[in-house]
């Protein structure tokens, strides 16, 4: 599903465990903050400031190796473009799909991507798919349902997570589960071009969303009641959960086993329900629970099935 570590790039496999660990916390986190964020912006508004503010972060890595990552820039534009479409179908899903879910449900169903790769790399790499694989589907499949069927009465400080929005946040999942793949395949595997490859991601994003706002006619505001929390809160996802996070995974997912990478990436919606509890108090029903609980059942059996 993943290439496999290979030469000197092995000797980083620990370092990649423990910082794609971190970004998994880093992007749980992230749920509740574009949440909160949607408070001050539209769902395109939102990724495009995100990815704005992510292209500016790693613009000084850029030019302090300029002479020799010119090359990579080119090498790397068809192929850092293609993912970066992937990419910016999965963000502007999830922004739609989050207006109408909570942070924690909208977590929860992240756990879906490390299906959907598995499912992925079966119909379109040809790679066999496991018994573990198919049951982990199966599991993830009842839980998406249990999500949708969900006939609990949200409190009067809740708003009700609605079947639309948890397929788009299904579709958001499929999307980044083809960003991985993608990014396996593609990605240069040395640190200037794997710069230069994150790079051209963040740009598609930033532009595609930007473009869709003019001909939507959609807007951004930062500015009355709440602007410097929504700063705040921009600045979390821009710089720390998009543009730190995407030149990291660029680097360093593609030397973690892949059953071990699934099994890091099935943290997210932990770290994303605790941090819908903390921060937004979330909370869900049984039947909630019961979803969320096949999702990520049938994640841990894909990975450790991956061995």
């Amino acid at each position: 599903m993943l290439r496999a570590m290979t030469g000197d790039r092995a000797s980083l496999a620990l370092p990649a465990y423990g910082l794609m660990l971190l970004m998994n916390a880093i992007w749980g986190i992230s749920y509740p903050a574009v949440k909160s964020g949607l408070d001050h912006h539209s769902p395109l508004g939102l990724v495009a400031l995100r990815f704005g503010i992510a292209t500016l972060t790693i613009l000084p890595l850029l030019i302090a190796p300029w002479p020799r990552l010119r090359a990579h820039l080119g090498a790397t534009a068809v192929r850092g473009s293609l993912t970066g479409l992937a990419l910016l179908s999965g963000f502007v899903l999830q922004a739609f799909g989050m207006t109408e879910t909570s942070a924690s449900v909208g977590g929860f169903l992240s756990g879906l991507i490390v299906l959907v790769v598995g499912l992925g790399a079966w119909l379109v790499f040809r790679e066999p798919m496991r018994v573990p694989t198919a049951l982990g589907l199966i599991a993830g499949l009842a839980g998406v349902v249990l999500l949708c069927t969900n006939t609990a009465e949200p409190s009067a400080t809740e708003a009700p997570d609605s079947t639309r929005g948890i397929l788009l946040q299904t579709g958001a999942a499929a999307s980044f589960a083809t960003h991985i793949l993608l990014m396996s395949r593609l990605s240069p595997g040395r640190a200037d071009g794997d710069l230069a490859f994150s790079f051209w991601q963040l740009l598609v994003v930033a532009v595609g969303a930007s473009g869709a706002m003019l001909v939507t006619g959609s807007e951004f505001t930062l500015a009355g009641s709440g602007a410097f929390d929504a700063w705040i809160e921009m600045l979390y996802l821009g710089v720390i959960a998009t543009g730190i996070a995407i030149a990291v995974q660029s680097r360093y997912q593609p030397l973690v086993r892949p059953d071990h990478l699934a099994l890091l990436f099935a943290t997210q919606p932990l770290f994303a329900a605790l941090g819908g509890w903390a921060l937004l108090g979330d909370s869900m029903s049984g039947q909630q629970l019961a979803g969320c609980g096949a999702i990520l059942t049938g994640v841990l059996i894909a990975a450790r099935g991956g061995r």
